[in-house]
């Protein structure tokens, strides 16, 4: 229940906050709000389902009624997994290194955007 809840309020606020933050929304995060959006509604029909499954099971002793609260339960930890990879479309000029640190180690090809814009805007000169 914590979990759910959480997991709920986080979307919630995330959907919330990337509105605010970007009213006027270019293509690619037009997309990546959208997806949200869906994600957020799969967790909340989930959530639903899961409630309504769970009380048969308890209750009433339905037939396969555990069986799809278990579904609702996978559903609703693969649209969490789903929402928070979506930070890929927030961000899709970082990159994202885990390393043990190391002496003498050197990243290579390891450039920023604002390394990127400013080697291309060379080359035009």
């Amino acid at each position: 229940m914590v979990f759910m809840f959480g997991s709920l309020s986080y979307m919630l606020a995330t959907i919330k906050v990337f509105k605010l933050v970007k009213p006027n929304m270019s293509d690619a995060e037009r997309n990546s709000y959208f997806i949200k959006k869906c994600l957020f509604a799969t967790s909340i029909v989930s959530t639903i389902g899961l409630c309504v499954f769970f009380l048969k099971h308890r209750l009433l002793c339905h037939d396969m009624a555990f069986s799809w609260f278990s579904f609702c339960e996978y559903l609703i930890a693969s649209a969490n997994m789903a929402f928070h990879m979506t930070v890929v479309l927030d961000f899709p000029t970082e990159q994202l290194i885990v390393a043990q640190k190391s002496p003498g180690m050197v990243l290579i090809g390891s450039t920023t955007a604002a390394q990127q814009q400013q080697e291309q805007h060379q080359k035009h000169e």
